[in-house]
């Protein structure tokens, strides 16, 4: 997907370079838990996000729904929250 976002501001210089400029200097991060085709934005200085702790991985044994899996489960704290 980054790619796909890089590619279309992406053009040739005159010194035979290929350049990158996207617009309104965005950061664009890629995420594998970002559902297809969506986007989350933020605005810097706008907002304020934490985070605690790392991530707690446990395998989930409370269910039989899944025969013959390993199903794990994985936990972080967050809090975000607009100044305004």
């Amino acid at each position: 997907m980054l790619f796909e976002v890089q590619a279309q501001y992406t053009h040739l210089n005159a010194n035979g370079v290929y350049v990158t400029a996207l617009p309104f200097n965005l950061n664009v991060i890629e995420s594998t838990v970002q559902e297809a085709g969506k986007v989350l934005t933020y605005v810097k200085g706008l907002y304020d996000g934490y985070l605690a702790g790392g991530i707690n991985v446990q395998k989930f044994k409370e269910t039989l729904a899944l025969d013959d899996m390993d199903l794990y489960t994985a936990k972080q704290f967050a809090y975000g929250k607009a100044e305004r």
